[in-house]
């Protein structure tokens, strides 16, 4: 209800991406046995199980639809949640989320809507808002879309990549430019 009668504002966009962000979670590390094992060196994965997750209560449609139709409060809520993305990554990144396998590129299996991505959590709402905002906004206004997709394509993240990926395949690209993304 906030988002209706405030949509497009500063505090609005601020509460869809405090709600959209993976906040980081510690348990205990799921084990099948209760023994140590002790021929293993102790690491910071055998001590801690460490996860993100976005809030609960997170609907993605009912935020799209609530959401203005003009473009410049999508591109606004559109770059607030790149910036959130990011830093949720960096966070990721400093507690080794992303080293090897990379499970935060994990929990969003398709960046477009998919069968797949049913029961993922984690970095997938944030990712879908941010696809759909980003679809939106190139049907809008294809200039800062394109701008947008151009830098996703040099990120260091790859979900931020695989976002580009997505972003490519619309009709505002030409099969070079895909095909440019290496």
């Amino acid at each position: 209800p906030r988002i209706k009668t405030d949509a497009g504002m500063y505090e609005s966009r601020c509460l869809v991406a405090e709600r959209l962000r993976p906040q980081l979670t510690v348990q205990r590390p799921f084990s099948l046995s209760h023994q140590p094992r002790h021929e293993e060196p102790e690491s910071l994965h055998s001590l801690l199980w460490l996860d993100f997750k976005a809030s609960e209560e997170v609907q993605v449609r009912e935020i799209l639809d609530a959401w203005p139709d003009e473009c410049q409060p999508k591109l606004a809520l559109l770059q607030m949640l790149e910036r959130t993305l990011l830093g949720a990554l960096e966070e990721a990144e400093e507690v080794g989320f992303t080293l090897g396998y990379d499970r935060s590129d994990r929990d969003v299996p398709s960046i477009a809507e998919h069968s797949q991505n049913r029961y993922h959590r984690g970095f997938l709402p944030i990712v879908r808002v941010m696809a759909r905002l980003w679809e939106r906004v190139a049907d809008l206004e294809p200039g800062p879309a394109r701008d947008l997709a151009t830098g996703w394509s040099k990120s260091r993240f790859t979900l931020v990549k695989r976002l580009a990926v997505f972003s490519y395949t619309h009709e505002l690209f030409e099969a070079e430019a895909f095909a440019e993304l290496g």
